[in-house]
């Protein structure tokens, strides 16, 4: 059984039961790190803090301190995804492009699980 269900975000309805489609365990915790990390802040109702408003950094020049926003981006995924710790956020840049690695833990069936999650914003 999983532990850990979520809508999915494609919004896609099962053939056999016409409800909505969900994404389980790990998948769902991964769409719900992308949703973070792409979602501006003030966008989500009643929650103006939520979010991480990557898309202002993709056009920032490469010398742009990306330790200073790695340290933003796991304090955001540590605050608004409380399934996860994040222990390390790596960014790249290149033209246009901003690839974001996110190594994080988290506790499902009785274990400790590591995982890691590339979100690439353009």
């Amino acid at each position: 059984m999983a532990s850990y269900r979520d809508i999915n975000i494609a919004f896609t309805k099962n053939s056999f039961t016409d409800d909505l489609n969900v994404v389980d365990d790990s998948t769902a915790i991964k769409q719900s790190i992308k949703n973070i990390l792409l979602t501006f802040n003030g966008e989500r109702s009643f929650e103006p803090k939520f979010g991480a408003q990557i898309q202002k950094n993709i056009f920032e020049p490469s010398t742009l301190s990306s330790s200073t926003l790695n340290i933003d981006l796991i304090e955001i995924l540590n605050t608004f995804e409380p399934r996860i710790k994040v222990k390390n956020v790596s960014t790249s840049y290149q033209t246009g492009n901003l690839k974001i690695s996110i190594n994080y833990d988290y506790f499902f069936d009785g274990k400790v699980i590591n995982e890691d999650a590339v979100v690439s914003v353009s």
